[in-house]
């Protein structure tokens, strides 16, 4: 039975979480799961169902099976041949919230009524909303101005 939007949302939402850290419905980075963990399994099971979904063939199902041995396959007499190990490589990812704080930031600039308001309004905006230090929120609002002039650059 196909899966509905909102079971692939959830998943894709699971997925993110267990391999990035990232707990897109509380908005901020969450501690990692404990490895086979109840919850780790359940994430597990989110990332290989959004496998299935999205990639064909053997080599889909032997990937889904590895990250997740726990649920059977749909394949007669398939089964796990490897496991994946989810390790964490040090700091956990940055970039979920560094593109939350640009859309914020974009958002109150596009809605800001006084003309020439200055960049440090909207950081401090984004100081209290995210709790992170001044200095790391213009490093990220600096960051992505030169993406925006590279590819302005590139394009003509």
């Amino acid at each position: 039975m196909p899966r509905s939007d909102q079971e692939k949302m959830a998943d894709e939402i699971a997925s993110i979480r267990l391999l990035s850290g990232y707990d897109v419905d509380l908005e901020t980075n969450a501690p990692f799961a404990t490895h086979f963990s109840a919850e780790e399994r359940e994430l597990r099971a989110a990332l290989a169902r959004t496998i299935r979904d999205q990639m064909n063939g053997f080599s889909a199902e032997l990937l889904a099976l590895a990250i997740d041995p726990f649920t059977p396959s749909a394949w007669p007499d398939m089964r796990p041949a490897r496991k994946v190990k989810f390790l964490a490589q040090g700091l956990q990812s940055t970039l979920f919230i560094e593109k939350q704080v640009i859309g914020f930031i974009r958002r109150m600039r596009a809605s800001e009524k006084k003309p020439n308001v200055p960049i440090d309004a909207y950081v401090k905006a984004a100081e209290k909303k995210f709790k992170l230090k001044r200095s790391r929120i213009f490093a990220i609002w600096k960051a992505y101005e030169n993406m925006i002039e590279a590819a302005g650059s590139s394009n003509k």
